[in-house]
């Protein structure tokens, strides 16, 4: 699989305090971010990505979290006054104790309350290490290589890496002429794998380009650039936008600005 683009979730900086994030050893497999709960700001939105989240708790006797893909915009209330480890999963990458394709856990919020059920991902000396880069290295170290690794088919594998590449901007009836299988079995391959369709993660990889590029330069007129990145209209990528993230992309401009 080539390397995939980066899936952001800039929703979550502005639902915690003490927000950090780094790319890991590994980047082309994982993401990881550090961040505090507070009373107020406890409640993590995750727009679609196709990635697993699993959010570690550095606070003892707090809860753990694992986050399947979802299609939608996806809501996760967290304890208050909590500090937590983020890893963020290329999308169909999944480490855990017992062997699992990412969708099994796929649209799913799975909430490990006792310590003893997560013992085996969660070291109790991991918070020892003051920074996000030396916690990210005992991790990818550490804990990933005694969980087992969930493996796609080499053709599903391909056709992920063939999506990145063309920016999600590759129809489902292209992929069964290059790669022999018919539109309808490669669907069943991703859905059997992934939990969510070859067309779903063309429409990630798509938004997730336009909002790298907004991120970049958030006062820009997008107009050109949301038309080369396969979507027909304004409206389309508006409802789309709104779909993923639950606001507008003049609101979340806003946001952005008022936090920086």
């Amino acid at each position: 699989m080539s390397n995939p683009v980066p899936m952001l979730q800039p929703l979550i900086p502005l639902d915690v305090i003490q927000w950090q994030f780094c790319a890991g050893p590994a980047p082309e497999n994982f993401c990881f971010h550090e961040f505090t709960t507070t009373a107020d700001k406890h409640t993590l939105r995750f727009i679609p990505s196709g990635s697993i989240e699993l959010l570690l708790p550095l606070t003892p006797n707090k809860a753990l979290f694992l986050i399947g893909a979802s299609k939608t915009l996806h809501t996760v209330s967290l304890p208050p006054d909590s500090h937590y480890l983020g890893i963020r999963f290329a999308p169909g990458v999944f480490y855990w104790p017992h062997y699992h394709l990412p969708a099994a856990v796929a649209e799913k919020n799975i909430t490990y309350s006792n310590p003893e059920d997560y013992s085996p991902i969660m070291p109790q000396n991991l918070t020892r290490f003051e920074s996000l880069e030396k916690k990210a290295s005992y991790v990818y170290d550490n804990i990933l290589p005694c969980l087992r690794k969930a493996y796609l088919l080499p053709v599903v594998s391909n056709m992920v890496g063939r999506i990145e590449e063309a920016g999600g901007n590759v129809r489902v009836e292209d992929l069964a002429a290059e790669y022999s299988y018919s539109t309808r079995h490669i669907n069943r391959m991703f859905m059997d794998a992934l939990g969510y369709g070859p067309k779903d993660y063309c429409k990630y990889v798509r938004f997730q380009s336009v909002l790298a590029e907004i991120e970049r330069m958030p006062g820009r007129n997008n107009s050109a650039f949301i038309h080369k990145a396969g979507y027909s209209d304004q409206a389309h990528f508006q409802r789309e936008f709104k779909t993923f993230t639950g606001i507008t992309p003049k609101q979340y401009i806003r946001l952005r600005a008022c936090t920086e």
